[in-house]
């Protein structure tokens, strides 16, 4: 929030065509609560053409873009959680945010989702 005007500020995200495929493979691929593992998206038949090397890329962009951050579970390294709200418990008033469309909104939308 802008503490000049009081008015909430708007952040546009752009994402590559290859972070989007990975990003809605990420989101479909989620579980509660609000995570998701690395590992369990490499052999997805959408995005497994990329190689290993090139996902690995464009996840940690997406990480970049404060999409999701590791949790700090030394015993899972590739376990993330999501920082919009993918797969909770309580399903927000909204609906989760579970497509990228919805991740564009939710960083429009400065990171709130009711």
């Amino acid at each position: 929030m802008n503490k000049n005007t009081g008015v909430q500020k708007m952040t546009n995200i752009t994402f590559t065509e290859k972070e989007e495929l990975v990003l809605q493979v990420c989101l479909d691929g989620a579980f509660e609560p609000n995570f998701i593992s690395f590992g369990d998206i490499v052999n997805d038949e959408r995005i497994k053409h990329f190689g290993v090397e090139t996902l690995k890329g464009v996840f940690g962009s997406l990480v970049k873009k404060n999409i999701m951050f590791w949790d700090g579970n030394e015993e899972y390294d590739d376990l993330y959680a999501f920082n919009p709200p993918v797969c909770t418990d309580d399903e927000p008033a909204n609906g989760f945010v579970d497509t990228v469309a919805k991740v564009k909104k939710w960083f429009e939308n400065g990171k709130e989702w009711a």
